[in-house]
């Protein structure tokens, strides 16, 4: 029981210390859009995909959530869970080296530059 609680604690260490020196999560921003990277996956989103930004506090942590334009069908069907728990469909967590409202001034100023 030892080894597998070392085992398990080990490899998030690892992992933590892998996103933490690498940069291997990071959000992006440019004209077409922002892309959101962590360390298994890359997500691209164009900002006329996105309805509206908001924050909102989920258990004590600030993240911004956003929901995507009705007429978007392409992340319909993978956004199901996140408005059923949430009340919006995607959520970004605030693991960046900015503040929350920051962020979420950011995200709302580049959407309505790049309309």
């Amino acid at each position: 029981m030892g080894w597998l609680g070392i085992s398990f604690f080990g490899l998030g260490a690892i992992c933590f210390f892998i996103q933490l020196l690498t940069n291997v999560s990071y959000l992006k921003f440019d004209k077409e859009g922002f892309e959101e990277k962590n360390l298994f996956q890359t997500k691209k989103y164009k900002w006329s995909e996105v309805k509206n930004f908001r924050q909102a506090n989920f258990r004590g942590n600030k993240s911004i959530f956003f929901d995507y334009n009705p007429d978007n069908n392409k992340w319909k069907n993978r956004s199901k869970l996140t408005e059923i728990i949430f009340g919006k469909q995607k959520a970004i967590t605030s693991s960046h080296n900015i503040k929350t409202e920051e962020l979420l001034n950011l995200m709302k100023t580049y959407k309505r530059k790049n309309k």
